[in-house]
């Protein structure tokens, strides 16, 4: 009996120094992980935990519009969101920060998607607000891009000197208690306002249009607006670097 107890106190001596090194090596690893890998990794952990400040905030408790044209057409495009999501809660908990969906796919395309997109121009964001669907089951924001240069397009009417309104699901919901959710697809982010992009956009229908993917130009270099791998070969390239590779593939895809 005194043998069998010895022999457990000694495997649990042996279980607890086993525990012990291996959190002091993750612990090590931990802390010597962001040199490893470096700063460009390091910085663009940090650049999208602050892209988060840029996601637009709807009341839960919107007031009601009043009956005016502009209203009447806003209603109809919170109509039009209805089906594109179910994620909102109508009630939420105080530990519930975030409430982040998988995108399913959703970034399955290169990191320049020319044959995907309806439109792709250059523009700067000059206003974002997030909106509820008409059955606040859905949350989406809205963003009004001056649009600088067009590179392909497949609505005349989306020209340079144009401001087009762009859509993307996602968004803050404030409820009435104060407490705000953010509601996001996995790895999509939002542009900011006074930022110059280049856009890929698709047709959500006849009157609306989603972002794709993005493109910060900066004069550092380009800044991918999402989180996927294929985005990250083009970070830090200029505008023209970028620019001159995306006219080369829609020379060849109008081939």
């Amino acid at each position: 009996m005194r043998k069998t107890t010895y022999l457990l106190l000694v495997l649990i001596a042996i279980t607890l120094s086993f525990s012990l090194i291996r959190r002091n090596f993750f612990f090590a690893q931990a802390q010597a992980g962001p040199q490893q890998l470096g700063n460009q990794k390091g910085a663009r952990a940090d650049r999208y935990e602050e892209s988060k400040r840029h996601f637009p905030t709807v009341d839960y408790d919107e007031r009601n519009l009043p009956d005016t044209e502009d209203n009447r057409a806003r209603k109809e495009k919170k109509k039009r969101f209805n089906e594109l999501g179910n994620w909102v809660f109508a009630t939420t908990q105080p530990y519930i920060a975030e409430n982040v969906s998988l995108s399913g796919g959703y970034l399955n395309f290169p990191a320049l998607p020319v044959a995907k997109s309806d439109v792709i121009l250059v523009g700067v964001v000059s206003e974002t607000k997030a909106e509820l669907s008409e059955n606040k089951r859905n949350v989406f924001s809205e963003f009004t891009v001056v649009v600088e240069s067009i590179l392909k397009t497949s609505n005349q009417e989306v020209k340079q000197g144009s401001v087009v309104a762009l859509n993307r699901m996602g968004g803050y919901v404030k409820y009435p208690n104060g407490q705000k959710v953010l509601y996001q697809r996995a790895g999509l982010y939002m542009p900011k306002i006074g930022g110059r992009y280049l856009f890929f956009v698709n047709a959500m229908n006849k009157h609306d249009y989603g972002i794709l993917t993005a493109y910060e130009l900066t004069e550092t270099g380009a800044i991918p607006l999402d989180m996927s791998s294929q985005f990250f070969d083009l970070e830090g390239k200029s505008e023209t670097q970028i620019l001159r590779e995306l006219r080369g593939l829609l020379l060849n895809t109008s081939n």
